[in-house]
């Protein structure tokens, strides 16, 4: 079952141990259906334009009444545009990314189904390296 579209905001803190190297815990919130996404990730920079990070997730998401809960794997993917190159292969960028996360939701509810599903979110946003 696919949901609508709905409006949230992320916020990476993390350590970039050298330009290609970063590990980062990932909070995510959205405005409705009250989700909240932990993540941490390992992301490698193969060259300043692009990112690939995967690492294990939990999420819980509240629906009117009921409380879910997933974990699993997460994956980023994104595009940088580099808009300030500094020393040391720092930079700050505008990015447009995607997580995916195959995970298994239980419930806390009597009478609603575990199972398995996949979150896809994407992303609008700078970073700074």
């Amino acid at each position: 079952m696919a949901e609508p579209t709905v409006l949230g905001v992320a916020v990476r803190l993390g350590i970039q141990f050298t330009d290609q190297l970063a590990v980062f815990y990932q909070a995510t919130g959205t405005s409705f259906w009250m989700q909240w996404r932990n993540a941490f990730f390992v992301e490698w920079t193969p060259v300043d334009y692009f990112s690939v990070g995967v690492g294990p997730a939990v999420d819980l998401m509240t629906d009117i009444g009921t409380a879910n809960w997933s974990a699993g794997a997460a994956l980023r993917l994104a595009l940088n545009v580099p808009f300030i190159r500094k020393p040391w292969g720092r930079r700050d960028a505008w990015t447009l990314g995607v997580d995916v996360t195959p995970a298994y939701a239980f419930s806390l509810e009597p009478g609603l189904t575990d199972g398995f599903q996949i979150g896809v979110m994407g992303s609008v946003g700078i970073e700074f390296y």
